[in-house]
């Protein structure tokens, strides 16, 4: 991503950016083989914002290893990055990638909850966690991002339906 793709994606009349940043944690984003740094990902978004394109962040939390201090350091990330909107999932270990075999390996698959449908659902449980705390730690994410005077206005005056609004709740 350089300048000169930013400004025919703004020429071609994109407005809004959907990233997949994933993690605040540079050792988080090695460990699921992102080639990008938390610091090369702030640079690029400052360079597509630049050019007035929007951009919303997408993080997961949980990953195996991660730290709560991790997660928490994700949510502050989520923050520095000026974004417009952010959506803080959960990990869900997807059969046949590099981390559910890992998992395999290590015997975790039996933890696995292959029924949550959705990744606000919780499907995996870190060691040294439990769900209600995993849980805890995503609605703090959501609040922390969106209960900011300038977030929360944005958002508010987004809504276009009752619907809308139920998604945003829910």
């Amino acid at each position: 991503l350089n300048e000169e793709l930013v400004n025919a994606m703004k020429a071609a009349g994109c407005y809004i950016i959907f990233a997949g940043i994933e993690s605040g944690s540079d050792r988080i984003l090695k460990y699921i083989n992102k080639r990008e740094t938390t610091k090369i990902m702030l640079e690029k978004i400052r360079l597509i914002q630049k050019q007035g394109i929007n951009v919303i962040g997408f993080f997961i939390l949980g990953f195996p290893t991660e730290t709560k201090e991790e997660m928490r350091q994700t949510t502050k990330y989520a923050k520095e990055l000026k974004l417009i909107r952010a959506n803080f999932l959960l990990f869900h270990p997807l059969p046949g990638t590099e981390i559910y075999k890992e998992l395999n390996h290590t015997g975790e698959v039996s933890g696995i909850n292959f029924n949550a449908n959705s990744f606000a659902e919780v499907a995996y449980i870190p060691k040294g966690m439990t769900k209600a705390e995993l849980k805890s730690i995503q609605r703090k994410a959501f609040l922390g991002f969106y209960l900011r005077p300038r977030q929360f206005f944005a958002l508010l005056f987004s809504i276009r339906s009752f619907t809308h609004l139920i998604y945003i709740l829910t």
